[in-house]
């Protein structure tokens, strides 16, 4: 017989085991996406709290079970009323279900991180100054979603990468934001479908990095929006050199849906994107695998926070 996790949340509790080191309750500044289970950062009150984002470090879970009685919402999937008291827990070792953001697709252990709506991003892994989000490809040969939504303020980092894992002979691909009216309707305003990695090479499995010098400039495969130029040395045979940009491409939020396109090739693999922000941070471990594909899913957590 084939193991089974042991960790499910029981019915009417967002928690799955364990016992939070600290919670406490705290006034519900806004109800918009204040559910059970999502993640709560400061308010702006000295005990207020509203529900938490890709950009502030989170204070913590959205509780149910330890809240007031007279202050849960109906459901789990109910949100807390406004100006009610939820407690927020934290510390030491406890599972939750928490809500998976769309675009991701987690196996069990992954490491999870803060994203807008209380919900959580992974796989991450530590990156320079912040982390990697791991998002799987296949073969798309038009520009296509990937469910991804970058906040305005997050920064891309230029040292993304791609895994590969299904190779195929002179197959590359293409990694930014949503440019073309096949990835969202009408694309972005400031979209640029390799804005980050231009036909990075997926010829060989494993680890490809972008190319940022070259005796050809346009062999350079690091995307417009993470370099601020490209010189060429004085060599007998020339090098053309991108200047990465420090520290990346800032999102402005209206250009903020991640997209890439392949070669017509039956690749496949995971795009590493180099996320930076002091807010992101590691938040908790997932302890089952969960899609989120197409919309959002439910994944239990072990809390890091």
């Amino acid at each position: 017989m084939a193991a089974q996790n042991p960790l499910r949340a029981a019915v009417g509790r967002i928690k799955v085991s364990g016992t939070p080191g600290y919670s406490i309750a705290k006034k519900v500044e806004s109800a918009t996406e204040f559910y059970p289970g999502r993640l709560a950062q400061k308010g702006a009150t000295i005990d207020g709290v509203t529900v938490g984002t890709a950009l502030a470090r989170p204070a913590g879970w959205i509780d149910f079970e330890e809240s007031p009685l007279r202050d849960q919402p109906a459901t789990l999937v109910t949100a807390y009323a406004k100006d009610a008291y939820a407690n927020i827990s934290w510390g030491d070792a406890f599972a939750i279900a928490a809500s998976l953001a769309v675009g991701c697709t987690v196996g069990e252990h992954a490491l999870l991180a803060n994203w807008a709506n209380g919900q959580v991003i992974g796989p991450v892994v530590p990156a320079p100054g912040g982390l990697y989000l791991g998002i799987p490809f296949t073969k798309n040969a038009a520009e296509v979603s990937t469910g991804i939504e970058l906040p305005a303020g997050m920064i891309v980092g230029p040292h993304s990468f791609i895994e590969v894992t299904k190779n195929v002979a002179l197959a590359t691909i293409d990694v930014g934001l949503n440019e073309a009216a096949s990835a969202g309707g009408t694309g972005e305003t400031g979209g640029d479908a390799n804005g980050f990695l231009a036909g990075v090479s997926c010829a060989n499995k494993g680890i490809v990095g972008p190319v940022v010098a070259h005796t050809t400039a346009a062999s350079i495969t690091l995307g417009a929006k993470l370099y601020d130029g490209v010189s060429k040395s004085t060599d007998t045979t020339a090098v053309y050199a991108a200047t990465p940009k420090s520290p990346g491409h800032v999102c402005d939020g209206v250009a903020k849906t991640v997209t890439y396109t392949t070669t017509d090739s039956a690749i496949e693999g995971t795009i590493w994107l180099h996320l930076i922000h002091p807010g992101l941070t590691v938040v908790g471990q997932a302890e089952s695998a969960a899609s989120a594909t197409t919309a959002a899913a439910t994944v239990i957590v072990s809390n890091k926070i």
